[in-house]
């Protein structure tokens, strides 16, 4: 049976907790649940903006000296090997976004398990470096995939990073870094950050959430989850970016929620990175040694990791 060893949550302590940023590397045309897009062989007829957004993002790190997770679909790997070799050789984390960028919720054990393993195998010949990560296309384990851990252990990965708390198709998955028991093995969870309204579980701190909130809502979540001890996980596309991402018939609200903002993302981005402490998903949970004071950015100071001060 699987059951989840959660770490105990820490006291607060002064200064920032080291929280995660993350970038999941896909094209604008990998939205779900979108017919007219799904099939991959339109994909090499559409225009394409992940490689030079990617690389706007990049400049953005490395202005705020601020290291990042890039989860990448291997598709645009394929697409575009050096821009995942120019994303390890400036010092982040590359991660896996899966392959095709499908729910998993739609693919069999077997298929989840082909199309990951393909996408680790391309990330670790471009980088020549192990792959610790994953997450989910549109956070889609649910229930319906117990499977997906194991299959993440038996491929070597280390932690993942798909799951949204208090949501009950997500597992309720608790709003903090945990362990999950696997067959006797053990999976690091790092859940997205959400703020509960009613009885709705809202992922504020990415996507088109942190598009529609205003920057000083925003700061105001982080200082709350700091306040608790707890890491917050900012997310973010190369779509979020793009004012000038092609645009497609969409449902009202999804179209309110895909486009709308697009024009905040870079400024807030910019703010957030220089009022608070980040480091790479890994780095966070422990994994690998968080980036020392030098190479932090200068208004912020170096704390241990979420999991080694819960220890």
């Amino acid at each position: 049976m699987n059951s989840i060893t959660q770490a105990p949550v820490v006291k607060p302590w002064v200064g920032s907790p080291l929280n995660a940023v993350s970038f999941d590397i896909e094209e604008w045309f990998h939205l779900l649940e979108i017919p007219d897009l799904a099939h991959p062989s339109r994909w090499d007829t559409l225009p394409q903006i992940a490689y030079r957004y990617t690389e706007f993002i990049l400049d953005l790190l490395d202005a705020a000296q601020v290291r990042a997770t890039f989860f990448i679909v291997g598709w645009v790997a394929r697409k575009n090997p050096s821009l995942v070799q120019t994303i390890a050789q400036r010092g982040h984390e590359i991660g896996s976004h899966s392959y095709w960028h499908l729910p998993v919720y739609r693919l069999s054990r077997s298929q989840f398990a082909e199309d990951l393993r393909h996408s680790i195998d391309i990330l670790q010949h471009l980088t020549g470096k192990p792959v610790l990560g994953f997450r989910a296309p549109g956070f889609t384990l649910t229930h319906r995939t117990p499977w997906a851990f194991e299959v993440m252990l038996d491929l070597g990965l280390q932690y993942d990073a798909s799951l949204i708390p208090h949501r009950p198709q997500s597992f309720n998955s608790p709003a903090h870094p945990h362990l999950r028991e696997e067959s006797g093995r053990s999976l690091l969870e790092l859940p997205v950050s959400t703020v509960r309204l009613g009885s709705q579980s809202i992922p504020f701190c990415g996507g088109g959430y942190l598009r529609l909130l205003p920057a000083w809502l925003l700061r105001l979540l982080l200082r709350q989850r700091q306040a608790q001890g707890l890491p917050s996980v900012l997310y973010l596309h190369p779509r979020d970016f793009a004012i000038d991402c092609p645009r497609i018939p969409l449902p009202l609200t999804r179209y309110f929620r895909t486009y709308h903002g697009l024009h905040s993302t870079q400024p807030k981005l910019e703010q957030l990175l220089r009022e608070f402490q980040w480091d790479c998903c890994a780095a966070v949970l422990g994994l690998i040694p968080a980036r020392s004071p030098v190479q932090a950015p200068s208004s912020a100071r170096s704390h241990p990791s979420f999991l080694q001060q819960a220890a």
